[in-house]
C-alpha cells in the first residue's frame, strides 16, 4: 500500500517501492520505475510505455466462475429480448440483449442530467467537480430521450432458468486452515499477459476504462465482506420499474399525469440477505494515472478509496432502490483505489425518489415531448428543486460507512504487477 510519505514520491525520477500485501502465503513486492509514462502526450507524440488498465485485474469471466458469486447463465445471441420485464433482471449486462432491453428506457446512467445536477447553479450547490458539470449533459439527455422511439426492439416470449449453482473451477481453490491469507478461495487465474491495447484518447478515456476493468475487483471484496456477514452477492441485469410499481405516481403521491417513458436501473450486483431483504451494490473505481502538466507525462498517483459519498451519486443509487423493488431498503457504495476499498450503505428516501420522479417526468413532459431543447440551469429556483438538491445532500452526509478495507486486503490477481506496459 502507498503511505502518504511514498505518495509524495509519486513521479519523481528514481524507484517506488509498493508493497502489495499478501496473496497466499507469499508478500509481493515490486517497484516502479520511475513511476512515470516516459513518453509524451499523445497529442504532441508518440509514446513507448503504455498505461496498463489490466494492473492486478480480475475479469468477469473468473468472478463468475468464484463460489460464493452467484453468476447468471450465459445465453445465446440467437435469443431474443425477454418480453416479460421481470426476465430482464436475468441478462448479463455483457450480453447482447440486456443491451438492447436498455433501449427506450429512462435509466440511472441519465437521471442526474434530466433533474439537473450537472447545470451551473445546481452544480455549485452539490459541489461537483468542474470535469463533470456542464449544460451539454442536459442537452445529451435531451438528444436520447428525442431517439427513444426510433429504438424498436423485437420482444419475446423468453424465460431463463437461473440455479444460482456454485462451480467447481480451478481458478478458484479454498484456503486450507493451516494456510495462511485473508481470502477464503484464493485467486490461481489462468492469464499472465494483459491485453496490449494502446490509449488513443487520453487521460479521460483511460479513467473509464480502468473503473469498467476494475468493476469485478470491487465486486469481488464485497462477495468475501459479505459472505462473512452470511449474506450472498448476486450478478443482475436490468430491473423495470413497472415490474414492482402499478402506478407509481399514484404511490409516491405525485399529482400529474405519467409522461415518463420506461425506467429501469442496472447495479453492478444485489446483496441477498436470505430474509427478504436485499441491497443494490454500486462499485466505483478509482484510476491512479494522471497526466502532470507540468512533467508532460502520465503519472501513478493514490486516488482514493473516499470516506464520504459523493453528492452527485446519489441520484443514480435511489434509482437503484426504486427500480430493485420495495424490498430493497438500501444501497452499497463500494469506492476503490489502489489504497484500499470503503463501502457505504446508503438509506432509502421515499421524499427524495418522489422529487426525482416529479423532475424526470417534468423535463420529459415539458422538454422532450415538445421537442424543444432545456435552458440553461433549468429548474433551478424552483422551491421543490431546492428541496431536491438539499434532500441529495442530506442522503450523502447521512452515509453510513460499514467497513474499510487495506489495500493488502483487498483480493487482487498476482498477476500484471506493472502499472506501465
Amino acid at each position: 500500500m502507498i503511505d502518504a510519505a511514498q505518495t509524495r514520491s509519486v513521479g519523481r525520477r528514481g524507484s517506488l517501492e509498493i508493497r502489495m500485501g499478501v496473496i497466499g502465503t507469499q508478500a509481493l513486492t515490486f517497484a516502479v520505475s520511475n513511476a512515470v509514462w516516459e513518453g509524451r502526450h499523445r497529442d504532441r507524440g508518440v509514446c513507448w510505455m503504455m498505461p496498463n488498465v489490466y494492473w492486478r485485474s480480475v475479469p468477469m469471466e473468473d468472478l463468475r466462475k468464484h463460489p460464493q458469486f452467484r453468476q447468471l447463465p450465459e445465453l445465446s445471441e440467437s435469443v431474443g429480448v425477454p418480453s416479460d420485464p421481470a426476465e430482464l433482471a436475468n441478462l448479463r449486462q455483457d450480453s447482447k440483449q440486456w443491451d438492447l432491453a436498455h433501449r427506450n428506457r429512462l435509466t440511472s446512467r441519465i437521471v442526474p442530467s434530466v433533474l439537473g445536477f450537472w447545470e451551473e447553479e445546481a452544480a455549485k450547490d452539490l459541489r461537483v467537480p468542474f470535469t463533470l458539470k456542464g449544460h451539454e449533459r442536459g442537452l445529451d439527455a435531451f438528444k436520447n430521450l428525442l431517439k427513444f422511439s426510433e429504438n424498436e426492439i423485437v420482444l419475446e416470449d423468453v424465460r431463463i432458468a437461473v440455479a444460482y449453482d456454485a462451480i467447481d473451477s480451478p481458478l478458484w481453490k479454498t484456503r486450507q486452515p493451516n494456510e495462511h491469507g485473508s481470502f477464503p478461495y484464493e485467486y490461481h487465474p489462468e492469464n499472465l499477459v494483459p491485453p496490449m491495447e494502446r490509449q488513443e484518447n487520453g487521460v479521460s478515456a483511460l479513467r473509464m476504462k480502468w473503473g469498467k476493468v476494475h468493476e469485478p475487483v470491487s465486486i469481488l471484496a464485497a462477495v468475501n465482506y459479505f459472505s462473512e456477514m452470511g449474506a450472498q452477492v448476486k450478478e443482475t441485469g436490468l430491473h423495470c420499474m413497472e415490474v414492482h410499481h402499478d402506478n407509481v405516481f399514484e404511490e409516491y403521491g405525485i399529482e400529474s399525469s405519467n409522461c415518463l417513458p420506461k425506467v429501469g436501473t442496472s447495479p453492478d450486483g444485489v446483496v441477498d440477505w436470505g430474509n427478504g431483504k436485499v441491497e443494490a451494490l454500486e462499485a466505483k473505481n478509482h484510476c491512479p494515472f494522471f497526466f502532470d502538466r507540468s512533467q508532460n507525462k502520465i503519472i501513478v498517483r493514490s486516488n482514493g478509496p473516499f470516506y464520504e459519498v459523493a453528492t452527485w451519486h446519489i441520484a443514480q443509487l435511489m434509482w437503484h432502490m426504486l427500480c430493485v423493488g420495495p424490498d430493497c431498503k438500501s444501497a452499497i457504495l463500494t469506492s476503490m483505489g489502489i489504497d484500499g476499498v470503503a463501502m457505504h450503505r446508503i438509506q432509502r428516501g421515499k421524499e427524495l425518489i418522489r422529487l426525482m420522479l416529479k423532475y424526470a417526468n417534468l423535463f420529459f413532459k415539458n422538454y422532450v415531448m415538445q421537442k424543444s431543447p432545456p435552458p440553461e440551469n433549468f429548474f433551478h429556483n424552483e422551491a421543490d428543486h431546492s428541496r431536491l438538491i438539499f434532500l441529495t445532500i442530506k442522503a450523502a452526509y447521512e452515509a453510513q460507512l460499514v467497513v474499510t478495507i487495506e489495500g493488502d486486503k483487498v483480493q487482487r490477481s498476482p498477476n500484471n504487477l506493472d502499472f506501465f506496459v
